[in-house]
């Protein structure tokens, strides 16, 4: 199949499934398309206009470190496996490509990205609920304590009762 067909595939088999798509055909597009909603997953090409696939993919994990990314290849390598799993990325893709594969694939990253963000709730609200508990904590403390939320790369707003921002990190 040529790249054309492939994408075709992939959107057949996704819109059947339910899914919304959007076809990015460059790194621009998809920036942009990105900018202008959030997606829930990102299927990516080795090579998309000529860049390199992967470091499109490590640029978005950056940027959205929960957001699951597939990653598709022309063959199954043990290489294009190391590079996935190096990265964090979700899964890959790779031919022959059949439609129930594309769904499966894509429904197994969704569901692995809620867990992931249900647990990242879940310890948020349990360390704002230690910090609520420890509201009378020395400066010293508090100190490192902002200084280890500071180096936190995901998000992090720490709120009160109120829903007043008590802390959070750049």
């Amino acid at each position: 199949l040529n790249p054309s067909q492939i994408l075709d595939l992939m959107q057949r088999a996704l819109n059947a499934a339910g899914f919304e798509v959007a076809i990015a055909n460059d790194a621009s597009a998809m920036d942009k398309s990105v900018q202008e909603s959030v997606p829930a997953l990102i299927i990516i090409a080795e090579k998309l206009a000529g860049r390199d696939g992967l470091s499109i993919a490590s640029e978005m994990l950056e940027r959205f470190p929960t957001l699951p990314i597939i990653l598709y290849t022309e063959k199954d390598t043990s290489g294009a496996a190391k590079s996935v799993l190096k990265m964090g990325l979700s899964s890959y893709l790779y031919p022959p490509l059949k439609m129930a594969d594309i769904v499966d694939e894509v429904q197994k990253s969704l569901a692995r990205a809620r867990k992931l963000g249900d647990w990242l709730r879940r310890e948020v609200k349990r360390t704002t609920s230690s910090l609520a508990e420890k509201a009378q904590i020395s400066e010293s403390e508090r100190s490192k304590l902002e200084a280890i939320i500071a180096n936190i790369q995901d998000g992090v707003i720490v709120l009160d009762e109120g829903h007043r921002i008590l802390l959070i990190n750049n």
